[in-house]
């Protein structure tokens, strides 16, 4: 037998004898760390409190949409106030406007300067997701981008860890609905899901936080798991807790457009 021959086949065996070793290794299971005392009333706190740390925002976006059909990507202009007004300038490829959409409580108003269509009606989610591809209401998706997650109504709580040493505070109420909250070490809110019995309905996460306190997540997404839509919005340029104009958030067709009603 050759010298590479043998040297191939002392490599071989080693090789066999590491793996044999790792497979004899014992496996080391995931132990939680102690729970610190008080923790489930600290997490819930928490997530009721962060409802009042952002009331407004003026940013820059980048938007990517995708849904089972199709897959968007636009930057927008984006105001958020709350309870329950959003206006968004969502730019084309060369900075030119592709459309404008302004709602509040009672009115939303659609222009598209592209095809001079204007449109008019109540801001429900299906008129929203008509133009923002996310079916939700007007109200809770100004939660959601201002960092606060819509609150089930729970009869219980329990907290766990996960894997990753969060802390998982899980929310049930009635009918089998339930809501999981997922806070960092240091209680700050990172994702909030709702699910039926096992099924998840939607899921809230937040990332990339800016080092002021409270922090704003830069990062939102959002998954919808039965219209297989998922979304992600990364953010610049923001300012938060501003006064905005309420007339931002209205809007009348130009001179000459038609308007176009919205059920």
């Amino acid at each position: 037998m050759s010298k590479s021959n043998r040297r191939l086949m002392r490599l071989g065996l080693f090789f066999l004898f590491l793996v044999f070793l790792a497979s004899c290794a014992p496996r080391v299971a995931f132990v939680p760390p102690p729970m610190p005392a008080n923790i489930e009333n600290s997490l819930l706190d928490r997530l009721r409190a962060s409802g009042d740390y952002f009331q407004s925002l003026k940013g820059l976006a980048k938007v990517h949409v995708s849904t089972r059909d199709r897959s968007i990507r636009v930057s927008q202009v984006v105001l958020a106030e709350k309870p329950h007004s959003l206006r968004t300038e969502v730019m084309g490829p060369f900075g030119q406007t592709y459309m404008v959409l302004a709602s509040n409580r009672d009115h939303l108003s659609v222009y598209l300067p592209h095809s001079a269509e204007f449109y008019e009606g109540k801001p429900s989610s299906e008129n929203l997701g008509k133009f923002l591809r996310l079916p939700f209401e007007v109200e809770d998706l100004v939660k959601i981008i201002l960092y606060q997650v819509p609150l089930v109504d729970f009869q219980r709580t329990e907290v766990s860890s996960t894997p990753e040493g969060h802390y998982r505070l899980t929310l049930y109420a009635e009918d089998q609905y339930s809501q999981e909250a997922v806070f960092s070490p240091d209680l700050r809110l990172l994702s909030s899901a709702y699910f039926r019995q096992a099924e998840k309905l939607l899921s809230v996460s937040y990332a990339d936080f800016d080092t002021n306190l409270p922090a704003f997540p830069y990062r939102i997404g959002v998954e919808i798991p039965a219209g297989q839509t998922q979304a992600e919005v990364a953010f610049s340029e923001v300012e938060v807790n501003i006064p905005i104009a309420h007339e931002r958030f209205k809007m009348t067709a130009p001179t000459g457009v038609t308007i176009k009603p919205l059920p």
